[in-house]
């Protein structure tokens, strides 16, 4: 069967997980953001809801311009503007009012909520898709044959990446569903006592990458 979606994010964009940031700054998380760009990471989701305004800005600025293209901040578009950034992940009442051409994203937990996007995010969230990495409280909330039912629909939709308990044991079975994405975040980063080890990490989104194109 077809599927119809909004051909707007770039083609090799999603063909490598998409990674989400840690809540909190890492001392040298610039730099290991850096080495995931080398590694092959195509859109990096900077999520940071806990991090005050002049603490981002900082952050921010230790990103090397050269992939400032690859970052997608959440709800703050004025520094999507201020940076040069590739995208902007927001509620899609917000997406809805804008007119830029920077890459859109939202976040959705129903396929009514998929649906309505079409038209203003270039991609989307679907979340909870299995049990939560990094919360354990955050349960699978959809059935195989639903995702793979809707998922190869032909209602037009935007570009549907899986977020929730993504690891290397599942990624090819989201692949399979008929996702276009997978986001990652609890089973990629390695930390300890605040500092990230960059060499696990990139190796474990090596592994991801792989496993995720592998039935590409």
């Amino acid at each position: 069967m077809s599927r119809l979606y909004a051909p707007h994010v770039e083609a090799d964009l999603l063909l490598a997980p998409v990674i989400i940031t840690l809540p909190d700054i890492c001392p040298n998380e610039p730099e290991a953001i850096s080495a995931l760009a080398a590694a092959g990471a195509g859109i990096i989701h900077v999520r940071k809801p806990y991090v005050e305004e002049d603490k981002l800005n900082g952050f921010i600025e230790q990103i090397p311009v050269n992939i400032s293209s690859h970052i997608t901040i959440h709800y703050r578009s004025d520094l999507a503007k201020r940076y040069g950034l590739g995208g902007i992940h927001d509620r899609l009442p917000e997406l809805k009012r804008r007119t830029d051409k920077l890459r859109k994203s939202c976040s959705c937990h129903s396929w009514e909520e998929v649906y309505e996007a079409y038209g203003y995010a270039d991609y989307v969230f679907l979340s909870p898709i299995f049990d939560s990495v990094s919360k354990l409280e955050y349960k699978a909330a959809f059935g195989t044959e639903y995702l793979k039912d809707k998922l190869y629909s032909s209602e037009p939709r935007p570009e549907v990446v899986a977020l929730g308990g993504i690891t290397e044991q599942n990624i090819v079975a989201a692949r399979e569903m008929g996702f276009e994405g997978a986001a990652v975040l609890g089973s990629l980063w390695a930390v300890g006592n605040g500092i990230i080890d960059i060499d696990i990490t990139v190796d474990r989104f090596m592994s991801l990458k792989e496993k995720w194109r592998k039935i590409k």
